[in-house]
């Protein structure tokens, strides 16, 4: 561990509980716990790094029709790591615009009082979609 003599106790912590994979064997009184570390930077420094053949399975699936978001939730990453493993792989991203049916529904139900994060968890469609939606619309 020579190149992480400039580190600071934080980031030698978290190198050493990636590789032990077991909290307890770094237990000492110099460094806190690994959960008082900044939230974001467990995440970022504990991340899922993609499998050459999982890579392939989500190319697969995506290709027999699978959309980018069902594909993060099954791999456990985000709709952006799906976006750029396909990029990658040269494979053109679909864009399903809203059908005039999604859009009915959309509006009805932001009518009826519903949030623009409820309608999307509703009706599987990004909050975002769903917030230009009604902005495209001029409901509030």
């Amino acid at each position: 561990m020579d190149n992480f003599a400039t580190c600071p106790k934080k980031w030698k912590r978290l190198h050493k509980y990636i590789l032990s994979g077991n909290p307890t064997d770094i237990q000492d009184e110099h460094t806190p716990p690994i959960d008082t570390l900044p939230y974001k930077t467990q995440l970022s420094s504990l991340r899922k790094r993609l499998k050459s053949h999982e890579k392939q399975a989500i190319i697969e699936k995506y290709q027999a029709g699978e959309s980018t978001r069902t594909l993060a939730k099954k791999y456990h990453c985000g709709h952006q790591t799906v976006s750029k493993v396909l990029k990658d792989a040269g494979i053109p991203l679909r864009y399903r615009p809203l059908t005039s049916e999604q859009i009915e529904q959309i509006l009805r139900l932001r009518e009826q009082g519903l949030s623009i994060v409820a309608i999307g968890k509703e009706l599987d469609i990004p909050r975002s979609t769903v917030g230009d939606c009604v902005k495209l619309n001029s409901i509030t």
